[in-house]
């Protein structure tokens, strides 16, 4: 005799593979979200960086930094449904005078190595265990 279908038990054996295989990748979602999340963030601090670099570099020489260039940024974003804003500060700009390739201290040189340190809390809320990021960027700057 031929068996047409499927018994129950392999009915309910599938639905118990399928729902173990959606719990998985449902457990991933959140993840995903939090790490494009957190890689949006480092592109804009690398991002205020550079221009801040850029800023520092087509100012005259001898000038010092503004203080609208060390002003907070705020750039907002959508994570999981939620729109987030991140506040970009910078904490550090530093000049050591080096040499034209910036690799070698040179207290003689027309060029300095700067550095900028940009700050930002990750996480969508400070009660969601969010915490401090930092970044530095450096470039050569004549001064």
């Amino acid at each position: 005799m031929k068996r047409k279908g499927m018994l129950l038990l392999e009915c309910l054996l599938a639905v118990f593979l399928l729902s173990a295989a959606f719990m998985a990748l449902a457990s991933v979602y959140p993840a995903v979200h939090r790490q494009a999340a957190q890689s949006k963030n480092r592109f804009m601090a690398v991002a205020t960086a550079a221009n801040l670099l850029e800023s520092i570099r087509s100012l005259p020489y001898g000038t010092s930094v503004p203080d609208e260039l060390k002003a907070e940024r705020r750039y907002e974003q959508v994570i999981e449904g939620v729109r987030v804003e991140t506040a970009f500060q910078v904490k550090k700009i530093e000049f050591e005078p080096s040499d034209w390739t910036g690799t070698r201290p040179d207290p003689r040189s027309l060029f300095s190595r700067v550095s900028v340190t940009i700050q930002w809390r990750e996480g969508t809320s400070a009660s969601a265990g969010g915490r401090n990021q930092s970044l530095v960027q450096s470039g050569i700057v004549t001064r």
